[in-house]
């Protein structure tokens, strides 16, 4: 299709007398396209959800779920956040926009950043159980600058993002029609301020585990919430673009690998975290046949390579 041109013989409300309209910058003609794009309808086998953290509002955005799951998540994100929620739909997305204190502050309120924790941890294990896979997380922005990349085998996906201040990522999902075998979850967050939080059934082995690695740091700890909360802080200082940082997270992966836990999603904000699972009636005997398969799920799901972003 030809690009249709349109000239006028104003610009900014002043005639140059010549007809054309000029672009200031380079003193040569505008061009206006008219070219229309069709629409682009996916499959509906794949679906995808976005998080953002904008003008201090939470904003969960569902694509392409079919109605009954999408259903499925409203309430359950209803049950979860604490705050209130509002739900609309937006072009061919649904937007959920999650209420948070009127003076809320990402540094200060550990107890909204822990719900959230949560609620992306039970979003996870809903739409397992409902039969969509994770797949990948494609980072995205609605800024000038972003870019998606897909390799010659349309496998990876890499992104590049200038505009930080509009950032967000998008994790796809893949529905399986076959039953999902039943599992145990736990999700790892880390935000900057150097707070580490577990939520979900965490063994008590595990659990010792994990402080006796970093027993060497101060930390804080606080238990006793009724969702199995867990947190202390690996520094006293903000965290900042330290050696230790990657090794840190590399450790944990570690020790949850050595009680079965393999990486499922890694989220790289909002605020970071890392979500797992295992088997469920998973034994330490049972480490032996799992490390044999590589520490790998067949299906190719639980793959820290294609989960993890960042640190």
């Amino acid at each position: 299709m030809a690009l249709q041109y349109t000239y006028n013989n104003t610009y900014n409300g002043a005639s140059d007398g010549t007809g054309v309209r000029q672009d200031p910058r380079t003193d040569q003609p505008e061009i206006k396209s008219t070219k229309k794009f069709s629409k682009v309808t996916p499959s509906p086998g794949r679906a995808s959800m976005s998080v953002s953290f904008r003008k201090r509002v939470f904003v969960i955005r569902f694509f392409n779920f079919p109605p009954d799951d999408l259903e499925a998540l409203l309430g359950l994100i209803g049950d979860v956040w604490p705050h209130g929620t509002e739900g609309k739909p937006k072009g061919d997305a649904y937007r959920v926009f999650l209420g948070l204190r009127s003076n809320f502050k990402l540094d200060t309120h550990q107890d909204t950043l822990f719900h959230f924790v949560k609620l992306q941890y039970e979003i996870a294990k809903k739409l397992c159980e409902r039969g969509w896979v994770f797949r990948c997380i494609v980072p995205t922005s609605s800024g000038p600058h972003a870019s998606v990349v897909i390799d010659d085998n349309y496998d990876e996906f890499v992104s590049t993002t200038r505009d930080r201040g509009a950032y967000r990522y998008s994790m796809i999902f893949e529905h399986d029609p076959s039953p999902q075998a039943p599992c145990e979850w736990i999700s790892l967050s880390m935000h900057r301020v150097g707070r580490l939080t577990l939520v979900g059934d965490m063994p008590l082995a595990l659990r010792t585990a994990i402080v006796n690695c970093f027993s060497p740091m101060r930390y804080d700890s606080c238990d006793g919430k009724p969702w199995s909360l867990f947190h202390y802080l690996r520094h006293r200082q903000e965290m900042g673009p330290k050696g230790s940082e990657p090794s840190c997270t590399l450790k944990l992966i570690d020790i949850m690998e050595e009680f079965g836990f393999s990486v499922y999603i890694g989220a790289p904000e909002c605020p970071m975290s890392i979500i797992f699972k295992r088997p469920e009636g998973w034994t330490p005997e049972a480490r032996g046949s799992q490390d044999g398969a590589s520490g790998k799920e067949s299906s190719g799901v639980c793959v820290s390579e294609r989960g993890m972003n960042g640190t």
